[in-house]
């Protein structure tokens, strides 16, 4: 029973949280981290376009030189291109990716 309880409030917990960041989802980045979004995103898109292996990260500058870019591992933007590579480069793809995958989380961290 207590398996099942825990289970409706991480579904309500889910919904609640859909529920509120729903309406922001087509909104370009913004607020206080606007530049790490911005240069995650950036990223992501450099492996759409410029080079899709995960072990030679392009920089967000896609000038004439295209330097590798290495900081931590460029797991999160990476998946985000893949993403963006099937269903296209909108805000709301960027924000319903992140929010899918922090929703997988959830029973991630507690099994």
């Amino acid at each position: 029973m207590a398996k099942y309880a825990l289970l409706v409030v991480l579904l309500g917990a889910i919904l609640v949280s859909l529920a509120l960041n729903a309406p922001h989802f087509n909104k370009d980045i913004l607020g206080m981290h606007a530049w790490r979004q911005s240069q995650t995103n950036a990223n992501a898109l450099n492996f759409l376009n410029v080079g899709n292996n995960i072990l030679r990260p392009r920089q967000s500058n896609t000038g004439a030189e295209r330097k590798v870019y290495r900081s931590e591992f460029p797991l999160y933007p990476w998946l985000s291109a893949q993403v963006y590579s099937i269903v296209g480069t909108t805000p709301w793809v960027m924000r319903g990716f992140a929010f899918g995958l922090s929703v997988l989380t959830i029973p991630g961290m507690y099994y």
